[in-house]
């Protein structure tokens, strides 16, 4: 209904489209004949469609609901529990459907995540492989050069006393 007053109101006649807009789309939603033709005359006007309101204002109610629903507000869950109920499901029935219709994706994701972290676990033993190597090189490098410098500071401890 906001929808419509707002299309209303802005092709009204300034001097009707404060005070009419709400009551012509209120009275049009309440299918007063009168109404109806106005709101039917002023749309075909502009070269606007009523279904094409209707969509729009339908959709905004749905968008409205589903918040409501989500944020866990009493009147919007009562409201969808009704629509429901009225239609012979559930919300776990819903939800079970949806999942069914998701779940070749769900599928997807999971057989690309098992991929992935595949490749990770191998690259990690790749790491842990060639650091053990690198370490083991290192050990043995560092192994030569302190038997090296012994060596070294021996011989220079040898050479030391002789000349003293």
């Amino acid at each position: 209904m906001e929808e419509l007053a707002e299309i209303l109101h802005q092709n009204l006649p300034e001097d009707e489209a404060e005070s009419r807009a709400h009551k012509l789309a209120a009275d049009c939603a309440m299918e007063k004949t009168e109404a109806v033709d106005k709101v039917n005359e002023i749309l075909s006007r502009i070269d606007v469609e009523m279904e094409n309101v209707l969509r729009v204002a339908r959709r905004h109610k749905a968008e409205e609901l589903t918040l409501g629903y989500v944020r866990r507000k009493s009147s919007a869950v009562k409201s969808v529990d009704k629509l429901l109920a009225h239609a012979g499901m559930t919300i776990d029935a819903l939800i079970a459907k949806q999942l069914e219709e998701q779940l070749e994706s769900l599928e997807r994701v999971d057989r690309l995540t098992t991929i992935a972290e595949g490749r990770r676990n191998a690259s990690l033993r790749e790491i842990d492989r060639r650091r053990s190597a690198l370490g083991e090189k290192l050990r043995h490098t560092m192994r030569g050069i302190e038997e090296h410098e012994l060596t070294l500071i021996e011989s220079t401890i040898g050479k030391g006393k002789d000349a003293a």
